[in-house]
C-alpha cells in the first residue's frame, strides 16, 4: 500500500512537470516582441514608426498598438494585416515633446498575447530655445579692440536633448567656409568660450585672433550619438537678436601706418623748413598726429624732428625725419635779428585728422609758401623806405645848394669882366 501511493506521488509530480515545460514552451514559442523604437529612444519628427513581431500565435489575426502617457493603456491602432514571424510596422503621429510608453498585442478568434516587455520613446520634433548672443556687443566698421582673446558670451538655450553649442568664426562672413569651428557639449549652461583658452581643448593651433575683422555666430543643437560615437545635430536654433544672425569682432592691435616728409633735409641758418605728416589705420579713419609743421633752424647742427600718430584704440607710431643746419656765409643772415625763430617759435601741429584731401594739403603747402614769401618781402620794405627818404634829402640838397653855386658862379663871371675890360683900357 505504500509503495502505491509513492508510485502515485511519482506520477503525479512527472504529470506537473510534463505540463509545466509544455506551458514553457507554448509561451516561448508564442509571443510578441517589440522591434522599434528601442526602450528609451528619442524619435526626431512626430511620425513613429512602431515595428512589432508576432511569432508562432496560431490564428493570429491582428497586431494592436497600445499607449501609456498617464498610467492607462490606451488603444491606439490595429493593423489586421499580420503574417507569422514578420515585423509588422504601426505609424502614428504623435505631438512633440511627449514621453510615452508602448506595446503591442495580438490575438486570435479565442486567445491574446501581450508583448512581454513595455519600451517608452521620447518625440522631440522642435528645435532648441531661441537665445541672445550678448557680449561682446558687435562692432562698427570703425571701432576695434586690442583684445585678440575674447570672451564670448551667449544666453543659454532650453532643450531637453541637448546636444552641444557650436561656435564658427569666420573673417570674410562665409560660414559655410568658417576659420574655426568650437564645439561646448556637456550642458546648455556651457555658455561661454574664451578664445586663446578654449580653442586648444577644440582642436584649434590659434592662440589669438589675427588683427582684422571677425565674424562669429553660435549654433545650438540637439540630436542623438550615431553609432555610439559620432554626434549628429538633429535640430539647430541661432538668434542673436538683430537680422544679420552673427555678430562682429574687430581686432586691432596694429599701428597706424605713418609717413613724414619734409621740404628740405639740409638748410641755412634761420632757414624755413616745412613738413607734413599723413596716417593711415585698418579702423580709424582719423588718426590723431602729433608733429612740428616749422622745425626750428635757429642753432647749427644735425637735427632730427618726427610725427606721432594714434589710433582710437591707443595704437600709436612714430616716424622721424633729419635735417642739417649750416652757418650762413660771412655770418649774414635773410632774416633780421626781430624776426629770427627761436626756440619758441616752433610750428606744433597736434592732435589734427590725418585724413586730409591732396586738395587741402596742397592748399595748406601753397599758402604756407604764400606767406613765406610775403614775410620776406616784407623784411625789406623798411629798407625801400629809407632809401627813398635818403634820396629825398639829396635831392633837397642839391635843389638848396644849386642856387648858392648859381649865384657864386655869377659873381665870379661878373669879376672876370671886369677885370677884363680894366685890362683893355691899359
Amino acid at each position: 500500500m505504500r509503495n502505491y501511493a509513492r508510485s502515485v506521488n511519482l506520477f503525479l509530480s512527472f504529470l506537473f512537470v510534463l505540463v509545466f515545460s509544455a506551458i514553457v514552451v507554448w509561451a516561448a514559442s508564442n509571443e510578441v516582441t517589440l522591434i522599434t523604437p528601442v526602450d528609451g529612444a528619442t524619435n526626431w519628427t512626430n511620425s513613429v514608426n512602431f515595428m512589432c513581431n508576432v511569432s508562432a500565435v496560431d490564428g493570429a489575426m491582428n497586431l494592436t498598438l497600445y499607449h501609456n502617457q498617464s498610467g492607462v493603456w490606451t488603444n491606439v491602432t490595429t493593423n489586421d494585416s499580420i503574417i507569422d514571424g514578420h515585423n509588422t510596422s504601426l505609424i502614428v503621429t504623435i505631438g512633440d515633446g511627449q514621453d510615452i510608453g508602448w506595446s503591442c498585442l495580438t490575438a486570435n478568434t479565442t486567445d491574446e498575447v501581450w508583448s512581454i516587455v513595455n519600451y517608452s520613446v521620447n518625440i522631440d520634433n522642435s528645435n532648441p530655445e531661441a537665445f541672445n548672443f550678448t557680449l561682446p556687443a558687435s562692432m562698427s566698421a570703425t571701432t576695434g579692440s586690442t583684445n585678440n582673446t575674447p570672451i564670448l558670451i551667449w544666453n543659454a538655450t532650453v532643450d531637453s536633448n541637448f546636444l552641444n553649442y557650436t561656435v564658427l568664426v569666420t573673417d570674410s562672413n562665409d560660414f559655410d567656409n568658417p576659420n574655426y569651428t568650437y564645439e561646448l557639449i556637456d550642458a546648455v549652461s556651457n555658455n561661454t568660450f574664451e578664445v586663446g583658452v578654449d580653442t586648444l581643448t577644440n582642436g584649434s593651433t590659434s592662440d589669438g585672433w589675427a588683427d582684422g575683422a571677425w565674424y562669429w555666430k553660435v549654433i545650438a543643437c540637439d540630436g542623438s550619438q550615431v553609432n555610439g560615437s559620432d554626434m549628429q545635430c538633429i535640430n539647430s536654433s541661432v538668434d542673436d537678436g538683430t537680422t544679420l544672425g552673427y555678430y562682429i569682432y574687430n581686432v586691432d592691435v596694429e599701428s597706424p601706418n605713418v609717413t613724414l616728409s619734409c621740404s628740405s633735409s639740409s638748410v641755412l641758418q634761420d632757414d624755413e623748413i616745412i613738413c607734413s605728416c599723413a596716417a593711415v589705420d585698418i579702423f580709424d579713419s582719423n588718426p590723431t598726429r602729433d608733429y612740428t609743421l616749422k622745425p626750428n633752424t635757429a642753432s647749427t647742427g644735425i637735427f632730427s624732428t618726427s610725427c606721432t600718430a594714434t589710433d582710437s584704440t591707443g595704437n600709436a607710431a612714430s616716424r622721424s625725419f633729419s635735417y642739417t643746419v649750416s652757418i650762413r656765409p660771412h655770418g649774414g643772415s635773410m632774416l633780421s635779428s626781430d624776426s629770427s625763430l627761436n626756440e619758441s617759435d616752433e610750428i606744433v601741429v597736434s592732435n589734427i585728422s590725418s585724413v586730409e584731401s591732396s586738395e587741402e594739403v596742397q592748399s595748406s603747402e601753397s599758402n604756407i609758401e604764400e606767406n613765406v614769401v610775403e614775410e620776406k618781402q616784407n623784411e625789406y620794405i623798411p629798407i625801400v623806405i629809407i632809401i627813398i627818404v635818403l634820396l629825398s634829402l639829396v635831392v633837397v640838397f642839391i635843389y638848396y645848394n644849386f642856387k648858392s653855386i648859381d649865384k657864386y658862379l655869377s659873381e665870379c663871371n661878373r669879376k672876370l669882366k671886369k677885370y677884363v675890360h680894366k685890362m683893355n683900357k691899359k
